[in-house]
């Protein structure tokens, strides 16, 4: 994610030209009239194209996570659980072949996506929801800082919402950013901060090859962990190549595959 950094700099400028073009024109989304969250349930408006703006409370839509925490893992008490999050998406090629190496196995996944990819490939995004996978928020551009991270979480919410149908429940940071200011915006907004135990590392320049990827899983292997891997932000050929790898190892150790909201959920009590 750091690496990108530089990609993202160059990025940014056309990202948010692309983002007001879309919303001016009303050809994708367009925000409802007060998009601030509310002081007690982190309601926001959301309006789809041809359809009538609609008001959906975060409460109502429950996590087993407090608001404002940064989640690393899960305690499952022993359960062999893991969960995979792909950052950066929807991308082509890669996002779709993540999700068919999943399904392949009976098992669904986690994709953390960006608002300006999902608006520029909206009908991968479309697909994420309609085959099942779990969708997350990842902003509108990836900022890194609090000051920008927070006004870009509702609007990347209802983009999300309005092209896929979808409200997202979870959050992960750009560049895994974690600090007061940052907790306590997610904790007004209804969020926890999804962060992982194990990290691939498929965002280095170098891009690690296929095998460096799955062997970096299976040395973090642990009941509860939550897999930092990207599926979009530049070309993850390798990251594809190596989830059948990850998710094949982690069978024959005994585990099953779940969405990070199902990890949550799963937590010991």
């Amino acid at each position: 994610m750091v690496a990108h950094e530089r990609w993202r700099r160059i990025a940014v400028v056309p990202a948010c030209i692309l983002v007001v073009a879309a919303l001016s024109a009303g050809s994708v989304v367009r925000p409802g009239t007060d998009p601030t969250p509310g002081p007690s349930d982190g309601s926001f408006s959301v309006a789809v194209r041809g359809a009538r703006s609609q008001v959906i409370p975060l409460s109502a839509l429950p996590l087993s996570c407090a608001p404002g925490s940064v989640v690393h893992s899960v305690d499952t008490g022993g359960a062999k659980l893991v969960a995979f999050g792909f950052d950066d998406g929807p991308w082509p090629y890669t996002t779709t072949a993540i999700m068919s190496a999943f399904e392949q196995r009976g098992a669904r996944a986690t994709f953390f996506m960006i608002g300006v990819h999902l608006l520029k490939y909206p009908d991968i995004g479309r697909s994420v929801a309609a085959r099942g996978h779990e969708i997350g928020n990842h902003t509108v551009t990836h900022p890194y800082t609090a000051k920008t991270i927070l006004p870009q979480i509702v609007p990347a919410a209802q983009l999300i919402a309005s092209v896929t149908g979808v409200t997202p429940r979870l959050f992960r940071a750009p560049g895994l950013l974690s600090n007061a200011e940052l907790q306590n915006g997610l904790a007004t907004l209804g969020y926890c901060n999804i962060f992982a135990s194990i990290f691939t590392g498929d965002a280095a320049t170098w891009r690690p090859s296929a095998a460096t990827i799955c062997g970096r899983f299976k040395a973090g292997l642990r009941p509860g962990a939550i897999v930092l891997a990207h599926d979009g932000g530049g070309r993850h050929e390798t990251t594809a190549a190596a989830v059948p790898c990850m998710l094949d190892a982690a069978i024959r150790s005994g585990y099953r595959i779940v969405t990070i909201s199902e990890l949550l959920a799963s937590a010991a009590r």
